[in-house]
């Protein structure tokens, strides 16, 4: 299938951030959770796609950063993109702030991309892909300022889809700490 008709059928299929919770895999949860922290010591009433891509960036996202990091955005690229947008970490709020309506989209997107690929869970990879098809959208406007888009992420999935486990080469885990 050509690209126009993926999205197609991505962007049309049934919302399904409810279905998406429910398959998250343990790795995407967490990010999930942590994408809550994030948005919390920001102050944010939501958690938002730049929470979320705050979140993946992390080395504990699995799939996600492993992928950011083989395209050469590293976690410190990234967060230092995201707060040129909202700023750094401020006065935590009280109360945990809830989803936002773009991260419930990427959450059913997410979604209709893991059955895409044939998953059974939703992992960090498929809410990666979510937030770049989110036009119009800080977090996507961030990966794109660092080379990440859809085309470049689909065929790092390609590349490592056949392994069991997504990991960081050592080569690239000794440029990383070169930084």
């Amino acid at each position: 299938a050509d690209a126009c008709q993926v999205a197609s059928e991505l962007l049309r299929a049934p919302f399904a951030a409810d279905l998406a919770l429910q398959a998250l895999s343990p790795p995407a949860r967490e990010a999930l959770d942590i994408a809550t922290q994030e948005a919390r010591s920001h102050g944010a009433s939501a958690v938002g796609p730049l929470h979320l891509l705050l979140a993946l960036a992390r080395p504990s996202a699995g799939g996600a950063a492993a992928i950011l990091e083989m395209m050469g955005a590293f976690p410190q690229d990234v967060r230092a993109k995201v707060e040129a947008r909202i700023g750094p970490p401020g006065t935590p709020r009280a109360s945990a702030p809830g989803m936002s309506p773009e991260v419930e989209w990427v959450l059913g997107v997410a979604h209709n991309e893991a059955q895409r690929l044939g998953q059974q869970q939703v992992g960090t990879e498929a809410l990666l892909m979510g937030i770049l098809w989110l036009r119009r959208c800080a977090a996507a406007d961030a990966l794109s300022e660092l080379e990440i888009t859809i085309h470049r992420t689909r065929i790092a999935l390609s590349s490592i889809r056949d392994t069991k486990r997504i990991s960081v080469p050592p080569e690239r885990r000794l440029a990383c700490t070169a930084r």
